[in-house]
């Protein structure tokens, strides 16, 4: 929509707000999954994901309040690529299925490709 020349949706807001919101709202739910993980298997795992799904999921929300929309479309792909990571390292350790791990590294590179997009539109 952003790219048609359509500015906003009724009731709803501007386009690229809804979108930063939603980029938000996946962080913190991608970072929930990896706070359950680590309640269930932390003495298998080598991370802390206490601590670091805790760490994303502030930061998230702390550029979404603090900085411009385009800048959180940065930082959410920051964001995502720092999941990745993780979860690369927890395939690595034999922590998740590998058709798990391929379908989150290529819904990543989709995601990221879109954010950047918005960002530079």
């Amino acid at each position: 929509m952003m790219a048609s020349g359509f500015a906003d949706a009724p009731v709803l807001g501007r386009y690229d707000e809804i979108a930063a919101a939603y980029a938000l709202t996946i962080l913190s739910f991608m970072n929930g999954i990896h706070w359950g993980t680590y309640l269930y298997r932390h003495n298998e795992i080598s991370l802390n994901l206490f601590v670091t799904s805790n760490v994303l999921t502030v930061a998230s929300w702390i550029a979404f309040l603090a900085f411009t929309v385009q800048m959180m479309f940065f930082f959410s792909m920051a964001g995502f690529a720092a999941l990745l990571l993780i979860d690369h390292r927890l395939y690595q350790q034999d922590l998740m299925s590998r058709p798990y791990y391929e379908t989150r590294r290529n819904v990543t590179f989709i995601v990221i490709v879109c954010l950047a997009i918005l960002g530079l539109a």
